[in-house]
């Protein structure tokens, strides 16, 4: 309940706001807050967020032709590796953004 009251009493510093509470059998189990909140500038999708949505696009579908190249992509820790024979497709693998670990003799790509 005092979660409930500090959104009440925080929604004039978001915007206008409105909470219904949810009653069943006269005890208050829930609500639905609406709150309307307005923008000094308009919210626009940036050339970004586009960019960002072309590039896991792109991604998805080049994992998907490593995969029929006969590489598998796996996750280790932080980083995505090229499993397979690779020497072969190393021009696709760096297509897809992955680079040469000549240490541990990996294509890699950080997550």
């Amino acid at each position: 309940m005092k979660d409930i009251r500090e959104v009440v009493e925080n929604l004039g510093k978001l915007g206008e706001g409105h909470i219904d509470f949810v009653y069943e059998n006269g005890k208050i189990v829930g609500a639905e807050i609406r709150i309307k909140i307005r923008f000094e500038q308009p919210l626009t999708l940036s050339k970004k967020d586009d960019n960002e949505k072309q590039k896991e696009k792109t991604t998805i579908e080049g994992f998907e032709k490593l995969k029929k190249a006969g590489l598998k992509v796996v996750k280790e820790g932080n980083l995505l590796v090229v499993k397979g024979k690779t020497f072969m497709h190393r021009n696709l693998i760096k297509a897809n953004g992955f680079k040469w670990n000549a240490d541990k003799k990996l294509w890699v790509k950080a997550m």
